[in-house]
Formats: structure tokens, sequence, C-alpha cells
């Protein structure tokens, strides 16, 4: 569930902060490590973050 929460923040973050990095947003959703927020999207989404972003930020924008 934390998870969960965790990754709906931090797509947020990727689709709508575009200047925040890799590293900003991991500490923002409560990850200590940016490796951490790609082990969960991984895991979830089966891509990256940045994958996701470049994917659905043109959708959004």
């Amino acid at each position: 569930m934390l998870e969960y929460i965790r990754i709906k923040k931090a797509s947020a973050l990727l689709l709508f902060e575009q200047n925040l990095t890799m590293s900003e947003i991991s500490y923002h959703v409560g990850y200590n490590n940016e490796r951490r927020l790609y082990d969960a999207f991984q895991k979830r989404l089966n891509c990256t973050p940045g994958d996701f972003r470049n994917t659905y930020a043109v959708i959004v924008l």
C-alpha cells in the first residue's frame, strides 16, 4: 500500500514537475536513494521512471 502511494506521487511529480531530478523525486516520495525508486517502478510498472516521464509527459503536456 505504501509503495503504491509513493509510485502514485512520484508519477505525478515526474509528469508535472519536469525540473525535478530523479534524486529529488525519490526524496520527496520517501525513498532514501534513487535506486529504490527505480526498483519500485520496475517492479510495479515494468519501466524506469525516466521511461515513464518520456512516454507520458507528452500526453499530459
